[in-house]
């Protein structure tokens, strides 16, 4: 607990003890109840200044330290605010120890009980409400709260937390009329406690003590002042009431004789303005003077940051670290030790001298000492003659001992140590002078032990062996470098950084040594030569402790040392006056050897080891990777594999053919993996006819037997792409388009492809549907096979006669199908099939109107459109307008030419008048249609259509093809004979 914080901490000078409310269990309410009686707790006792000893009053006879054998008090609140233990709830056990946050449920009213009334404290049997009864809970008990809870002590809204002497006397109470707690007078209540509370008088503005009896109080009746002051001084309502809020810590603020509020200005260090006794407050608004809060001097005043919600930069002089510190101030009841600036504070309350060589960062004073630094960073301890001159300085830097000799100012004379910068041999050592006490600088130190531990150079040896050279001149030693060689007897350690490259003494054979790793924190990609295996072999080398088989490239070591990498995977290579044999296409190896062709610009004769076609694969080691061809005796095939570049084998081909050439290999015609081969013959097995292929395998269909056999892969050919495959063949096969969903012809290589590959269109399309656009038929096929395609916005689409173009959305829907048996006007609208929407127009015949619907992408019929234009140009709205054919039209509007009994039409038309359509229109004379030849057309349709035999009068049946012909073609009998028959006409 803080005791330099006042009115901040409390404590119940009263254990309660649990009670207990034992209710049966029955089916109507008993009033009849019997309640264990509850100990009265004692009241709520504020700590005052100066002093942490218990209150204690008339009507308590315990202080907080009496010993008791009741169950364990509840666990305190865990909360940032001044704590109050929330008084237990009225049960008949306490509850196991939890960690209890300061989140609170707010008891909701319950209504009382039939048949259990209010049940007040036993030892209090009177109402601490002035108006109503307090808030209860199930059991009609009075459920207590608490003031430090925040909002409203975890009253509902429609109740105030009443704060009476003991935990019954602290309860909800309702509020009968809503209006402002701080304008409520001051009530003393009733009973017979005396507790100081403090109330808000709003006249004055100001919170103000009083005595308090323990019940029947209102709400203006605060714990402590600042509660009072948090509640009322700064509220909005008050600063309209008052027009000024009370910013002082201590009383009021000091009054002029009219009874204005006496304001200031921090004019001067005194603030003079203000009466003895007070100090002039610098506000977030107004500057009154108020009482001083202590008669102690101002810089020894503890950290104020008062209340509020104003957020002012101030500093404050903090005595312990003897500085002055930064802080924000809320804009009230502040203390003395509140200064505008930080020169304002320093003013006041740094007296001391500075020892430093330089001003402080702010001018304050921390002290320290050698044996234990308190400074910062960026700060280092000047240690003086006493305490006062002993303090943290800044300007602190890394390496002291770089700082030249300074004996600094005054009368003292010390003996120091000093490090002398100039010096910069291996054996240095510090060296004494006299300091006058102040103002010297951080090459200072108290004992020569303490000076060359932090200064001494003490000069890295990174030879492993020998010595090492050290200079003449300066007695530090001897670097070196590629053009700065070392003497005879010595060679140049490369290390890390400058001081490990130095001249070490040298052996006569450098290469017989072994690889020494050495030490450090270095990872440096060095050789060394190992003698065993006549290789420069690359290792990581730590930068020091190293010995003279260490070289920087491998063409050092090898320039050093005899050595060459042996890629042969057994064996050494051929030797010829002690170095390998070189191999190339031009000079080719001996009988018992090949060349092998590596990683290496230099190729080596290797040992054969045998039949290279006995030998298994071998991948080698390395780096590389280079496309290579083996012999798999299994398989009997030439394979391909990825070489790393060294440690082969014989088994080992640049190309295919090589391969083949020298182990007599069978073609494998699988894209992937082998084909499937004889159980007992150990040959690939032949396919095709009455042989199928296993689960697992597809029959691959050659240019020949060899390379007809069951290679492993998918059998579902139609989700694979083409794969014209691989060879020198020219076969003609089919492939399903999976894109165009139909099948194609391509030319097969002979090897190398997959399953989606059939000998036939028929075997295609057996094994891939393909997706058909035209709503009955199959799409017109050009020469090649293939699908004609067609434009279906132009007027000539490309389409035969017979056939119309598909509408569809791209080139594999754009097709040609066949002509339907009936007229394209009168077809009804087909949507068709499909995931597309597209924007398309049919003819009503009904209305005879173009009219817009949805196509779905395929299975149209030919009345669809893709635009309006070309739906009305095709079928006319005018085209019912003549009893057979279509009227004459006007060449540039297109509309039918009216005539009439003043407008007669021209030859070979007469005039109609539709009684249907109300127009009168010319129409071609029946005596020409009629006469005319009854054509077939030139489709490959059949339907029966009926014309006109001028030999017999009479209409007669004949077989129409769907397209062409004239008009003399009619649909029924019936309309044949109305129109053309002469003997029907008369």
């Amino acid at each position: 607990m803080n005791r330099c914080v006042p009115n901040t901490r409390y404590r119940w000078t009263y254990r309660p003890q649990p009670i207990n409310i034992h209710i049966p269990l029955v089916s109507r309410p008993n009033p009849n109840i019997p309640l264990k009686p509850m100990p009265s707790p004692q009241p709520i006792v504020p700590l005052t200044r100066g002093t942490l000893s218990p209150a204690t009053y008339p009507t308590t006879t315990t202080t907080q330290t009496t010993t008791t054998t009741t169950p364990p008090t509840p666990p305190p609140l865990i909360s940032t605010t001044p704590e109050l233990p929330t008084p237990p709830p009225y049960t008949g056990t306490y509850a196991p120890r939890i960690e209890v946050t300061t989140v609170f449920m707010r008891p909701s009213k319950k209504p009382e009980v039939e048949g259990l009334p209010f049940i007040p404290d036993s030892a209090d049997k009177q109402n601490p409400c002035p108006n109503g009864r307090p808030l209860t809970n199930e059991y009609n008990a009075p459920m207590t709260c608490n003031f430090m809870v925040k909002p409203n002590g975890g009253c509902p809204e429609d109740y105030w937390c009443h704060t009476g002497a003991s935990f019954a006397a602290t309860t909800c109470c309702p509020i009968i009329r809503f209006e402002d707690r701080c304008k409520m007078p001051k009530v003393n209540g009733e009973g017979e406690d005396l507790i100081p509370r403090w109330y808000y008088d709003h006249l004055d503005g100001v919170c103000k003590r009083f005595l308090y009896k323990g019940l029947k109080g209102n709400a203006n009746n605060f714990i402590t002042n600042v509660q009072c002051s948090e509640a009322c001084e700064g509220s909005q309502e008050n600063l309209r009431a008052t027009g000024f809020v009370n910013p002082c810590a201590v009383g009021t603020p000091a009054k002029l004789r009219d009874g204005s509020v006496q304001t200031c200005t921090p004019t001067d260090e005194t603030h003079s303005v203000c009466p003895t006794g007070y100090f002039c407050h610098i506000g977030d608004t107004k500057n009154v003077c108020c009482e001083k809060t202590s008669n102690t001097d101002r810089c020894h005043l503890p950290l104020a940051t008062g209340t509020g919600s104003a957020e002012l930069r101030r500093f404050y002089y903090n005595p312990i670290a003897k500085r002055c510190i930064e802080f924000l101030y809320k804009g009230i009841a502040g203390n003395e030790n509140n200064f505008l600036t930080y020169n304002d504070c320093k003013k006041q309350c740094l007296r001391f001298n500075n020892p430093c060589p330089s001003s402080f960062d702010h001018g304050e004073r921390k002290e320290c000492s050698p044996l234990s630094n308190l400074c910062e960073k960026g700060e280092w301890c000047h240690i003086g003659s006493n305490a006062e001159t002993t303090a943290c300085c800044p300007g602190a830097i890394a390496d002291p001992c770089k700082l030249p000799l300074d004996h600094g100012e005054g009368s003292e004379t010390i003996t120091r140590w000093y490090s002398d910068p100039s010096d910069k041999s291996c054996n240095n050592e510090c060296k004494p002078f006299v300091y006058r006490g102040v103002k010297g600088n951080q090459n200072n130190f108290v004992t020569k032990e303490a000076c060359e531990e932090k200064c001494k150079t003490e000069c890295t040896n990174p030879c492993s062996s020998g010595d090492l050279l050290l200079s003449s001149v300066d007695g530090k030693p001897r670097q070196c470098s590629p053009t700065d060689l070392c003497p005879n007897g010595y060679w140049c350690h490369v290390g890390l950084v400058p001081d490990t490259t130095v001249c070490c003494s040298a052996v006569k054979q450098p290469c017989d040594l072994p690889m020494v790793e050495g030490f450090g924190e270095a990872m440096l990609t060095r050789w060394y030569y190992n003698k065993r295996t006549r290789q420069c072999i690359s290792f990581i080398y730590r930068g020091i402790g190293g010995n003279q088989n260490n070289f920087l490239t491998q063409d050092d070591c090898r320039a050093a040392c005899p050595a060459f990498d042996n890629p042969c995977g057994t064996g050494q290579p051929l030797l010829v006056n002690h170095k390998p044999k070189i191999c190339s296409p031009n000079q080719r190896c001996p009988g018992t050897h090949y060349c092998h062709i590596g990683e290496s610009s230099l190729n080596y004769c290797c040992p054969k080891n045998g039949n290279p076609c006995d030998q298994p694969l071998a991948v080698g080691q390395g780096q590389a990777n280079f496309k290579r061809f083996f012999y798999d005796q299994e398989t009997r095939q030439c394979q391909e594999f990825t070489y790393h570049g060294s440690k082969g084998n014989a088994n080992n081909y640049l190309t295919l053919e090589d391969c083949r050439i020298v182990c007599q290999a069978s073609e494998n015609p699988c894209p992937e993996g082998d084909p499937l081969q004889d159980p007992i013959s150990r040959e690939p097995l032949i396919c095709g006819g009455p042989q199928e292929c296993p689960s697992g395998f597809w029959c691959h269909v050659g240019g020949s037997p060899n390379t007809t056999n069951c290679c492993p892969g998918s059998r579902k050919p139609c989700d694979l792409e083409t794969n014209e495959g691989q060879g020198t063949l020219r076969l003609e096969r089919w492939t399903f388009d999976g894109t165009a969903q139909m099948c194609r012809r391509f030319y097969y290589k002979g090897t190398k492809g997959n399953s989606n590959n059939f000998l036939s269109r028929d075997a295609c399309r057996q094994a891939c549907p393909e997706a058909n656009p035209c709503l009955t038929g199959e799409p017109l096929l050009n020469s090649t096979g293939n699908r004609l395609t067609c434009e279906p916005t132009e007027k000539f689409t490309g389409c035969p006669a017979s056939h119309f173009c598909h509408p569809g959305s791209n080139t594999d829907s754009q097709v040609c199908c066949p002509r339907g048996e009936v007229d394209i006007c009168e077809q009804g609208v087909q949507e068709g099939h499909g995931k597309e929407s597209l924007r398309r127009f049919y003819f009503d015949p009904s209305e005879s109107v173009c009219r817009e619907f949805t196509f779905r992408g395929g299975k149209g019929n030919e009345n669809n459109f893709v635009s309006k234009s070309a739906c009305e140009d095709v079928c006319p709205a005018h085209r019912s307008y003549c009893p057979h054919g279509q009227p004459q039209t006007d060449p540039h509007s297109k509309k039918p030419i009216p005539c009439g009994i003043l407008k007669s039409c021209s030859i070979g038309f007469v005039c109609h008048m539709s009684v249907e359509y109300r127009v009168s229109v010319c129409c071609e004379n029946p005596a020409n249609f009629c006469t005319a030849p009854r054509d077939p057309g030139h489709c490959n349709g059949t339907e029966i259509r009926y014309g006109y035999n001028a030999l017999t009068d009479t209409c007669v049946e004949y077989k129409y093809s769907g397209c062409g012909g004239t008009l003399n073609n009619f649909k029924t009998m019936e309309q044949c004979t109305q129109i053309c028959c002469k003997e029907y006409r008369h």
